[in-house]
């Protein structure tokens, strides 16, 4: 999203005649220096121009509307995924021609996920600007003190302005106000923006897939982030239907 970060590629280490990657987990991962529960990271190049000739202007914070999203709310919401990969399709781990064939139904039904799961967006007039989702895996107890955050997706004319940050934050405290005691999340590198954004929200990496996905001929790693804030399980969570 807002579902990754050293921008560096080099040759795939497994040899000549592969797809391009960025650097292995291990040597990527850890380009950065643990600090207690914050990372040091090699600070990136910065990001290439946009290719659109001119942008919206930015909304003004007070003119922005954040609400829940749901089945109605597909249309916009696809759009909003589409926006993003065609800007930049790494961070979402897919290209905009498979984008294209995911049906409006398959969106409609992730939006209508029963609750406590919640997807979130922030718009500006009409047009969805970012959104933000929660999820449980499953309806069992043993599983009801973690979720994982899905979803983040800002559209790049609207990106350096925190609504990124806002609308991640009001699906974790919806996630902490359910009895989550740790958020996961995965992202695709290089996305040094979103990597930052959660740092900075406490979020530390606990693991990575080497060569998650091939874009365009490239390789592509994927991160496991996880936040931790202690609180107690309320007693009247309620379950979650499996999906």
């Amino acid at each position: 999203m807002m579902k990754g970060h050293m921008p560096t590629r080099l040759p795939s280490p497994l040899g000549r005649g592969l797809c391009r990657g960025t650097l292995p987990c291990s040597d990527r991962d850890m380009a950065a220096t643990a600090t207690g529960n914050r990372f040091t990271m090699v600070p990136p190049p910065p990001p290439a121009p946009h290719p659109m000739s001119s942008a919206p202007p930015m909304p003004r914070q007070s003119d922005l509307q954040f609400r829940r999203l749901d089945a109605e709310d597909a249309v916009a919401f696809a759009a909003l995924r589409r926006e993003v990969a065609a800007y930049d399709p790494v961070p979402m781990g897919i290209t905009l021609e498979e984008e294209l064939t995911r049906p409006l139904q398959g969106f409609r039904e992730q939006l209508s996920f029963p609750q406590p799961n919640a997807a979130f967006g922030v718009f500006g007039g009409d047009q969805l600007l970012g959104s933000a989702a929660i999820a449980w895996a499953n309806r069992f107890p043993s599983w009801h003190h973690k979720a994982t955050l899905w979803g983040v997706f800002v559209a790049p004319a609207h990106r350096g302005g925190g609504v990124g940050r806002a609308i991640v934050m009001q699906a974790l405290d919806h996630a902490f106000a359910h009895g989550v005691q740790r958020v996961n999340l995965q992202m695709f590198l290089p996305n040094p923006t979103a990597l930052s954004l959660y740092h900075s929200l406490g979020f530390v990496s606990y693991g990575c897939e080497p060569q998650a996905v091939c874009l365009a001929g490239e390789y592509h790693d994927s991160l496991y982030m996880s936040l931790h804030r202690p609180t107690t399980i309320a007693a009247d969570t309620r379950p979650v239907e499996p999906r």
